[in-house]
């Protein structure tokens, strides 16, 4: 089967439809996943709830060091190739990044059991807690993703891509809420098992549909070495790699750093007020997603429409954050304490922190990718 074509490329109403999906996909998990955390904190409180978030953190924190972003690579240098009619090329430049992704990801693993098994008392970790804890090294193997979103990506398949949002957060709110039923509601290493079995079938799931969509539509072509400059896609790779390890590194090891220095309260208090503000700042990543396609083939195209489109999405998502920032100045503690209990009324001014920079970067989302196509990622 021929893969999808993408006519006029960059039409606002084109973006605005699968934006849609992606914001669809990620608000409802986003509100999920909200529900879950605010439930499971005021279940176990401030102290155990941190010891769940620790975890997470520091698993988020080695996929984050071991991902190389190949999504980002299948779109700079997928774009030309599907274009061209280059299918066996393209083929063979998408298993190569699967490759590297499934490297990424055992290495991902290995580092969480050497350090699960070999340092846990050094971190703290209670003894009951390391068994849970385990789960998190099977679920390293398959959370490094980007060739299977970048894969969707390029197929247009943002629906799936929604799906896969929504997925993890369901299942994470269904976990709390069996055992909020259950005799078990203050057991916190059962929340740890919820968390991780949550995010390992979110993962599972991206590899599953990107394998259906690759299947459909290159399984008929014959893998052909790519003719692209290699040293180039290595020079792209190693850029976004410190690009978007710099971007999401430092928001768990500033978790982590609440813990060592706070204790797990003070990582649930600030886990939970980053949770509330990403509610904005994961529109940064879906924009950035819906427009890198589309500013590719602009670039190719129609510069000046590249250009528009580039500088009308910052301008309109820019306003949006400033907006959100402007309420949450009164609105911030009450939301808190609503959601998670009065212990987590303290984070007001931290959220509204948190907020204003989610906003910043929300006005800049589409400059990113725009530098990509133009070969200018080294200049961010």
């Amino acid at each position: 089967m021929t893969p999808p074509v993408v006519e006029k490329p960059g039409r606002t109403g084109r973006l605005l439809t699968n934006f849609s999906w992606l914001a669809g996909g990620r608000t409802t998990g986003a509100l999920l996943a909200l529900a879950a955390t605010a439930l499971a904190a005021r279940a176990l409180g401030a102290a155990e709830f941190g010891l769940v978030v620790l975890i997470h953190a520091a698993a988020l924190m080695i996929r984050q060091l071991c991902n190389v972003k190949t999504s980002e690579a299948i779109i700079r240098y997928g774009v030309p190739l599907a274009e061209e009619g280059r299918i066996g090329e393209l083929r063979g430049f998408i298993m190569r990044m699967a490759r590297i992704d499934i490297a990424a990801g055992l290495i991902a693993a290995l580092v969480g059991a050497v350090l699960l098994f070999g340092f846990a008392e050094s971190f703290n970790l209670p003894a009951d807690m390391q068994g849970p804890a385990a789960v998190y090294v099977l679920v390293l193997v398959v959370s490094v993703t980007g060739a299977a979103r970048g894969t969707l990506r390029l197929l247009d398949r943002f629906g799936a891509l929604s799906a896969q949002l929504t997925i993890g957060p369901a299942l994470k709110l269904a976990g709390v809420g069996v055992l909020l039923f259950s005799p078990y509601r203050e057991h916190t290493a059962l929340y740890v098992l919820v968390w991780g079995g949550a995010y390992l079938i979110e993962h599972a799931y991206s590899w599953w549909r990107a394998y259906r969509s690759f299947v459909r539509f290159y399984a008929g072509a014959r893998t052909a070495t790519p003719n692209v400059d290699r040293s180039d896609v290595r020079s792209f790779l190693y850029t976004v790699y410190w690009q978007s390890t710099l971007d999401a590194a430092p928001k768990q090891a500033a978790t982590l750093l609440a813990g060592s220095l706070l204790g797990p309260a003070g990582a649930a208090l600030f886990s939970f007020a980053r949770e509330l503000a990403e509610v904005l700042a994961k529109p940064v990543v879906l924009l950035r997603q819906v427009v890198f396609p589309d500013l590719a083939r602009l670039w190719r195209n129609d510069v000046p429409r590249f250009v528009r489109v580039t500088w009308r999405t910052g301008a309109i998502t820019a306003g949006v954050g400033f907006a959100v920032v402007a309420v949450s100045v009164l609105a911030a503690e009450p939301l808190l304490v609503a959601l998670a209990g009065s212990d987590f009324g303290a984070a007001a001014g931290l959220l509204t922190l948190l907020l204003l920079a989610a906003s910043i970067e929300l006005g800049g989302a589409a400059f990113r990718p725009a530098s990509y196509v133009m070969g200018r990622a080294r200049a961010l």
